[in-house]
């Protein structure tokens, strides 16, 4: 996955890897390249798994945990203000910023139409009785979806959902927000070291190695999972992936997956695989998700309107396209 061609005489290269199976319901995996000192990655590494474990924590919205208030506790208070830590506050004000730079389908807010898709996929896994989500009741559960329902009171640091019918998820910003504040930390406590961060479908890379090797990013096929389809260099960058191939069932031969247009409010049918590349893991996260509802040319226009962040499309018959900017990340082998 990470392998590429030396510039520099180094015959090898020191790294040391830790991987956590328990957080955001995927395999989270920080490597130390250019490393010989254990005791300083284990002690980084166990401020880091400090900060993971408290992110998932925090954006859970299936579990709560003694000592925190965290998003099912907002959720679950029925539009009665709730006290949160300061970084909850800064987490919504982020979503609240994401969500005007980027537009209506990108919303933290559509928790009532998601659960319907989740309690969905559940049923259809567990093998249990099921029936497809109407257009009516998806309907009928967006209008409790609206960015105006939250309430966000900084001075006295509390959170509430107005409409007492409406719920938060932030399945879609989530992961990529908490690697951008583990790798910020890591970036500031080893400012010359060289590491990797992959949570599921979020990679950050900080610094170049040392060795002058680039790293390669394999990007998965959606449709053979055990295959990629395309490597890429995003520097000292993140680069996140949203694909059809992540969460779903399928049924009748239909793939039900978790990425929801808020136009249709049935999954979207656009693409297998949308890739964004830029500086903040959790803009590229948003940005991946909310192209993945999108055409081609809706989605070019919103990234022209935001610097530096480039995109990969895959549509569902294998073709590739990708803004100008992007095309400086793949390795062409």
């Amino acid at each position: 996955m990470l392998t590429a061609c030396s510039k520099k005489p180094y015959t090898s290269v020191k790294t040391n890897s830790i991987v956590w199976y328990d957080y955001f319901d995927t395999v989270c995996q920080i490597v130390a390249y250019d490393n010989d000192d254990s005791q300083k990655f284990d002690s980084l590494m166990a401020e880091a798994e400090k900060m993971t474990e408290y992110y998932y924590r925090l954006f859970d919205i299936y579990h709560s945990y003694q000592g925190l208030n965290n998003l099912y506790t907002i959720n679950k208070a029925k539009g009665e203000a709730v006290e949160v830590d300061r970084e909850m506050i800064d987490f919504l004000k982020y979503c609240e910023d994401v969500s005007e730079l980027v537009g209506d389908k990108f919303n933290v807010m559509l928790g009532p139409v998601l659960k319907i898709w989740h309690d969905f996929r559940e049923a259809v896994e567990n093998e249990e009785d099921y029936q497809l989500p109407d257009y009516e009741s998806l309907r009928a559960a967006y209008e409790h979806c609206q960015m105006e329902s939250l309430v966000i009171d900084e001075e006295n640091q509390t959170v509430r959902l107005s409409d007492s019918a409406a719920s938060l998820d932030v399945g879609g910003i989530a992961k990529g927000y908490a690697a951008q504040k583990v790798a910020d930390y890591l970036a500031s406590a080893d400012p010359e070291g060289t590491y990797l961060l992959s949570f599921g479908g979020n990679v950050i890379c900080i610094n170049e190695k040392r060795d002058g090797t680039a790293w390669k990013i394999a990007l998965t096929d959606p449709d053979n999972t055990n295959e990629t389809f395309i490597k890429v260099n995003p520097q000292s960058k993140s680069v996140v992936t949203s694909g059809n191939y992540q969460r779903y069932v399928e049924v009748d031969g239909v793939r039900y997956h978790h990425v929801i247009d808020t136009t249709t409010l049935f999954p979207s049918t656009y693409w297998s695989s949308v890739s964004v590349i830029g500086e903040d893991s959790g803009l590229c996260d948003a940005l991946s998700t909310t192209l993945f509802t999108m055409s081609l040319e809706e989605g070019k226009k919103l990234l022209s309107a935001i610097a530096g962040y480039e995109a990969l499309w895959l549509d569902n018959g294998h073709n590739l396209y990708c803004t100008d900017g992007f095309k400086e990340y793949i390795i062409n082998e």
